[in-house]
C-alpha cells in the first residue's frame, strides 16, 4: 500500500557509525479492500517512545462542519500542568477589591481568575492542535534525516510533544466524565469517544409535547422542560395532612435532632469538596470541583467563610421554606416545624427571672419588683437586664435595617425575589405562604419605620404624604393635606430638575407656611444621589444593636434553654435553672478561650 512521510519505520537510537534505521513495517491489503476504500492511505507517524513508528491507515471521506455557538467559561484540568498556573491564580485571586459581602468577594476573585487564566490560554496555549501537528511534522522531519547527530534534539521535541499529548488526554478525559479510568493513563481515543458519544446522548433535538405534537425549536423545548417542572413542584394542596402524621410515634431522638439542627462547620464544608468527583460537571462560573481542591490552601477559608454565611443564615432557612412550599407532588408532602416564636422568648425571660429570684425545688418565691422594672436601665431605676422578647424583636430589626441598605447582599435579593420583587422592604405585604423569617421581619418592621427618616437625594423613593422625611422636631411625613399632587407621589415631584433645587413656588403653594419653610431648608443632593434611610438612635445613622459579645451570650443561653425544654417534653427529665447557667458560662468561656487564642 506504500506510505507517505519517513521511509524508515525502526532506529536503534545509537549515536555515530553504530546508528541504524530500517524500514521493517508495512501495510498490505487486497484487491476487495481496494475496491471498498479506494482512497485508503497510509501515513509513518514519528516515533515518541519506541524505537518503532506507528503506521496510520486512514479512510479519507467527506467531513462535515456545523456552527458553534459562543461557549461560556469553562475551566481547562490541562492548565494546571503548566508552571506558571499557580502565581496567574494567586496574583488574580487577590487583585479583586475588598467587599464586605464575603460571597461578592468570592464572585469577584473567581471572574479576576477566570479573565487572566482566558488571557494567558491564548498567549500560552494558541491552538494546541496546530501545535501539536507542527511538532510531528519536525519530530518526522528530524528522524528522517537523523543520521545519529540528531537524538538529543529528537529527544527534546518528543518531550514537548508528550506533554501537549498529555495535555490533550487530560482535556478529553475533562470531557468524557469517566472516573474509572486513573488519571495518567493515556488513552485520548477512548475519551474522545466517551465524549462524543456523551454529547450524543446528551443533544435533545426533538420533544413530544402534551397533544402528541413534536417540537423541534429550542424555545418550544425549553418551554416544554419549564412547564413540565413548574407542574412537577407545584403543590396539590393536599388536605389533613396533621391528621396522617398524629398516628406516627416520633423517630427523631434529641441526639439525632441536635446533630441534625446544628450550624454547618468548615470541615464538613471542606469534607464534602473533597469526596466530589474533580472533574465533574462545573457550577455557572465555570470552575469543577477540581479547581477548588487544588487551590483550596489558599482560598479555602474565604470560601468557606463565604458558603457557612449562606448555610447559617436567613438564606438557607427561606430556600427551606421555599422547599417546603412548593416542592410537594401528588403522592409526597414536606412538613417542617421550625417556629421558636415569642414563646421561646418568653421561656428564655421565665427561666431568668426564677434564676434571679431564687425558684428552689419549683416553689415559687414571692418577686418584690416586676420584671419589667428589672429591665430598665440602671439611669431609670432598674436593674439593666436585657428582655429577651424585646432583644429578639432588636434583632429581627438589624436584619431588616440590612435588608434595606446591603441591596446587592444575597440575603436581600433572595427574600426581594419571594416577597417583593417589584416594589420596597417597607412597602411588602405578608403575601401567601410566608415563612416564619418573613413573618418575624414584618413584626419588627414597625420599630425600623419608628425610629428611621429619609433623607432626600434625588426624591426618588420618598413618598411626600406616606415616608417620614420632613426635618420637624422629629422627624415626620409631611403634615399638610394632599393638594396638587396625587396621594402616592414623591418627594422627586417637588424638586426643579434642571437646577436639582427645591422648586420654592410649588412647595409654598402645597404645603402650610411653616411645613413648606422647613422642606425649603431641607438640604439636598446636587448629585442625583439615591435617597437614603437614616436611623435616629445613633450619630453615624446606621441602626445598632448591641456588641457581638452580647450577641454570642444570647445565642448560648438560648440554645441550652432550648435543649432543657426539649429534654423536659421528650424525656421527662427537668433540669434546674441553676444548671442551665452554669453550663452556659462554662461554654461562654471556652468560647472566649478559643477566640482569643
Amino acid at each position: 500500500m506504500g506510505s507517505i512521510g519517513n521511509k524508515f519505520t525502526w532506529t536503534n537510537g545509537r549515536h555515530g557509525v553504530a546508528f541504524t534505521k530500517e524500514r521493517l513495517d508495512r501495510a498490505f491489503c487486497n484487491a476487495t479492500w481496494t475496491e471498498a476504500f479506494p482512497n485508503t492511505k497510509v501515513f509513518t507517524l514519528p516515533t515518541l517512545i519506541s524505537d518503532y513508528c506507528p503506521l496510520l491507515i486512514t479512510i479519507e471521506g467527506s467531513h462535515t462542519y456545523r456552527n458553534r455557538k459562543e461557549k461560556p467559561f469553562r475551566f481547562e484540568a490541562k492548565w494546571v500542568l503548566r508552571e506558571d498556573y499557580q502565581k496567574l491564580v494567586e496574583e488574580a485571586w487577590m487583585s479583586h477589591k475588598e467587599s464586605d459581602n464575603k460571597l461578592n468577594a468570592i464572585s469577584a476573585g473567581l471572574n479576576q481568575c477566570k479573565q487572566k487564566l482566558l488571557q494567558w490560554s491564548k498567549q500560552r496555549w494558541g491552538n494546541s492542535n496546530q501545535q501539536l501537528s507542527k511538532n510531528m511534522t519536525l519530530l518526522t522531519e528530524l528522524q528522517k534525516e537523523n543520521k545519529g547527530q540528531l537524538n538529543d534534539q529528537i529527544k527534546q521535541v518528543q518531550r514537548d510533544t508528550n506533554k501537549l499529548l498529555e495535555e490533550e488526554n487530560l482535556r478529553w478525559q475533562q470531557r468524557a466524565k469517566q472516573r474509572w479510568l486513573r488519571e495518567g493513563d493515556r488513552n485520548t481515543k477512548f475519551f474522545h469517544q466517551c465524549a462524543s458519544l456523551r454529547r450524543k446522548v446528551n443533544m435533545i433535538k426533538k420533544l413530544v409535547d402534551d397533544d402528541g405534537q413534536e417540537v423541534h425549536s429550542n424555545e418550544r423545548i425549553s418551554s416544554l422542560f419549564q412547564d413540565y417542572y413548574k407542574e412537577f413542584f407545584s403543590t396539590s394542596s393536599p388536605e389533613n395532612i396533621s391528621t396522617c402524621l398524629e398516628s406516627m410515634e416520633p423517630r427523631v431522638t434529641e441526639d439525632m435532632n441536635a446533630n441534625l439542627t446544628r450550624i454547618y462547620t468548615q470541615q464538613e464544608i471542606e469534607e464534602a469538596l473533597f469526596q466530589m468527583e474533580g472533574l465533574s460537571s462545573p457550577g455557572l462560573d465555570g470552575f469543577p470541583a477540581a479547581f477548588y481542591q487544588k487551590q483550596w490552601p489558599f482560598i479555602g477559608k474565604q470560601v468557606s467563610e463565604a458558603i457557612l454565611q449562606v448555610l447559617n443564615s436567613n438564606v438557607a432557612f427561606e430556600a427551606m421554606h421555599t422547599m417546603k412550599s412548593k416542592m410537594t407532588g401528588k403522592e409526597g408532602y414536606m412538613a417542617l416545624k421550625l417556629d421558636m416564636s415569642k414563646a421561646y422568648d418568653r421561656e428564655i425571660n421565665s427561666v431568668i427571672s426564677s434564676f434571679w429570684w431564687g425558684q428552689q425545688n419549683h416553689e415559687h418565691i414571692i418577686h418584690w419588683i416586676s420584671w419589667e422594672k428589672l429591665g430598665k436601665a440602671k439611669s431609670e431605676g432598674g436593674m439593666g437586664f436585657r428582655d429577651f422578647e424585646a432583644f429578639n424583636k432588636a434583632m429581627l430589626a438589624k436584619q431588616c435595617w440590612g435588608l434595606i441598605q446591603h441591596l446587592d447582599s444575597l440575603a436581600a435579593q433572595v427574600i426581594k425575589a419571594k416577597y417583593y420583587p417589584s416594589s420596597t422592604f417597607l412597602e411588602a405585604k405578608l403575601g401567601s405562604k410566608p415563612s416564619y423569617v418573613w413573618r418575624s421581619f414584618l413584626a419588627a418592621r414597625p420599630l425600623i419605620e419608628a425610629g428611621s427618616y429619609w433623607r432626600i437625594g434625588n426624591g426618588n423613593q420618598v413618598q411626600i404624604w406616606k415616608d417620614r422625611w420632613t426635618l420637624h422636631t422629629n422627624p415626620s411625613r409631611a403634615q399638610s393635606s394632599v393638594r396638587v399632587l396625587e396621594n402616592n407621589a414623591t418627594v422627586s415631584n417637588l424638586i426643579d430638575p434642571v437646577t436639582k433645587q427645591w422648586d420654592r413656588a410649588l412647595v409654598q403653594h402645597i404645603f402650610n407656611a411653616r411645613e413648606a419653610d422647613i422642606i425649603l431648608k431641607t438640604p439636598i443632593s446636587s448629585l442625583n444621589s439615591r435617597d437614603k434611610l437614616v436611623w435616629q438612635g445613633t450619630r453615624e445613622g446606621v441602626f445598632s444593636t448591641m456588641d457581638c459579645q452580647l450577641i454570642q451570650e444570647f445565642v448560648v443561653v438560648a440554645k441550652k434553654i432550648w435543649w432543657r425544654r426539649n429534654s423536659f417534653i421528650f424525656k421527662g427529665s427537668f433540669v434546674h435553672s441553676n444548671a442551665i447557667v452554669k453550663e452556659a458560662r462554662s461554654l461562654l468561656e471556652m468560647l472566649n478561650e478559643e477566640s482569643s487564642n
